[in-house]
């Protein structure tokens, strides 16, 4: 009976491959033309410098340089398009905008898997059923 057992385990582990999200990622990466890889490893390592305090010390230090020179003029309308210029438009807007595109295309692939992995799944349970059945009437005739 213990050897019919693992009989049944080995065919078991046989059926099911491991689909790891890590393979598909790079399969699709590997179809892609070089500059869009490197555009994307470029917006990856610009929001993930952005993403840190050393930068938000640097753009507060490049506010410094230009923000008396925006007060003085005693203009709302330069003091507030000094603010929308140099923070989000010029900066930070871009770079989010891509960030949040490479991230939604993440998600659609990790979507991808784990519908793959679920269908994938739903066959193993089918063919497990099949194994027990024919191990139940195995041990009924």
């Amino acid at each position: 009976m213990k050897k019919r057992h693992q009989e049944t385990v080995d065919i078991l582990y046989r059926l099911t491959p491991i689909i790891h999200p890590q393979d598909v990622l790079d399969n699709a990466r590997a179809g892609e033309r070089w500059i869009v890889r490197v555009n994307g490893w470029l917006a990856d390592h610009i929001v993930a410098f952005v993403g840190t305090m050393i930068c938000a010390y640097l753009f507060a230090a490049l506010a410094l340089i230009s923000l008396p020179h925006a007060i003085q003029s005693h203009d709302s309308i330069i003091i507030v398009a000094w603010i929308a210029q140099t923070f989000i438009q010029l900066v930070l807007l871009p770079v989010i905008i891509v960030a949040q595109n490479r991230q939604t295309e993440r998600d659609r692939v990790k979507d991808e898997v784990d519908h793959k992995a679920t269908r994938h799944l739903y066959e193993v349970n089918e063919e497990q059923l099949q194994l027990l059945r024919k191990i139940a009437g195995d041990k009924n005739g």
